[in-house]
């Protein structure tokens, strides 16, 4: 099994004071640019094996795999 998941998330504003300004609420307004998304996926196998004798002579073998997957992707704009 494996799983995983992410966000992004992007802001922007222009017209600060200085350039070491670390809050977006003290910039332009006008030139506010925001958006972000997130998202998961994951994968789980499965795997199995069965064996069959007959009479001590023959063995059937017989292997058997499922592989299903989910994905999920939000966009916040």
């Amino acid at each position: 099994m494996q799983k995983s998941s992410w966000e992004y998330l992007y802001g922007y504003r222009s017209g600060y004071l200085t350039n070491g300004a670390t809050d977006l609420n003290l910039g332009d307004t006008g030139t506010a640019r925001n958006n972000g998304s997130s998202g998961a996926s994951s994968i789980l196998s499965y795997f199995g094996r069965a064996f069959y004798s007959y009479d001590d002579k023959y063995l059937l073998t017989a292997t058997l795999r499922y592989d299903g997957s989910s994905k999920f992707y939000k966009d916040n704009r």
